[in-house]
């Protein structure tokens, strides 16, 4: 999938392998109590699974509303355990990738309980870096039944650790996550296939529109951008996910990042739908698909 592998090589070169034995930081292990269970809602699909206590259960949701995200929006609630509202790490293990968080979002689920909400993905620590001769052979090592490739990760991923979230270390007993991403892939397809969009959009590199006036826009809308993106007083990305009909024109808009502001959501989505030109590409059919907007944020004074 060439425009969802894009999107994952940009996230992974912005982490680090940070190693993380779960013997370590003594996790409490979480084994499932549900099979996992897929929804779609809208433009949204998400994967979700409860763990632990029967009686207190704590749910892992993994959330994708953009086609091209490599990676989705992990959202983990509990009856039992606490938020600490701190920094955490959390990544797949063996070799998984981790993400360190210094705090996340949270919302409340239908249960009441308090959910930790962030971004991660099921990313190999030991791919090698986008750009290096080794890079696009890793991704075909699977196809050639090779032992090292993205496949073959998602398969050997036995648990998920999340330390300093909560009150205790959780260690999601996930086991093999192929199937589990498989199944969100068959979601996202049908999601665009339901929103009249050709799933085939998805797989590419590049979308089959362009915008006319993104420089002019983006700037506007950075005049709104939530002071909270720019906490740690470095530059970042943020990104709206539009589909546009067989005219060109916004028919939906969504802010994709996190923290989530739907204050800065509608007034980003207002200016793009107002103001928004997109024509498709010479060559490429007028149809209703999905457009990736990212703007290049930089906080006042910001120094490279």
């Amino acid at each position: 999938m060439a425009g969802r592998s894009v999107v994952l090589a940009l996230f992974a070169g912005w982490l680090a392998a940070v190693p993380a034995a779960a013997e370590q930081v003594n996790a409490i292990r979480l084994n499932p109590i549900t099979e996992w269970q897929t929804e779609r809602v809208g433009d949204t699909c998400t994967i979700s699974r409860s763990f632990g206590d029967r009686e207190r259960p704590t749910t892992l949701a993994l959330r994708n509303r953009d086609p091209w995200d490599g990676g989705f929006d992990v959202g983990i609630s509990s009856q039992r355990y606490t938020p600490t509202g701190t920094a955490f790490r959390a990544g797949w293990l063996p070799d998984g990738r981790f993400v360190t968080r210094a705090n996340a979002a949270t919302g409340n689920p239908q249960d009441g309980s308090i959910q930790v909400l962030f971004h991660h993905g099921l990313w190999d620590a030991k791919s090698p870096q986008e750009g290096s001769p080794e890079y696009a052979a890793y991704w075909q090592r699977d196809e050639q039944g090779e032992s090292v490739g993205p496949i073959t990760f998602k398969r050997s991923v036995q648990t998920f650790l999340v330390d300093g979230a909560f009150d205790r270390p959780l260690l999601f007993a996930t086991g093999p996550m192929d199937g589990v991403i498989a199944a969100r892939d068959k979601c996202i397809a049908e999601m665009l296939e339901a929103m009249g969009v050709d799933p085939a959009d998805e797989n590419r590199s590049d979308s089959r529109a362009e915008m006319t006036n993104r420089t002019e826009l983006s700037r506007h809308i950075l005049t709104r951008a939530p002071r909270a993106l720019f906490a740690d007083g470095k530059a970042t990305f943020i990104s709206f996910l539009l589909y546009l009909d067989g005219k060109g024109k916004v028919s939906s808009c969504r802010y994709v990042d996190l923290p989530h502001d739907a204050a800065f959501e509608q007034f980003g989505c207002d200016v793009l739908k107002e103001r928004g030109k997109f024509r498709f590409r010479k060559g490429e059919a007028a149809q209703p698909t999905f457009f990736k907007m990212t703007i290049h944020a930089v906080p006042p004074g910001w120094v490279r």
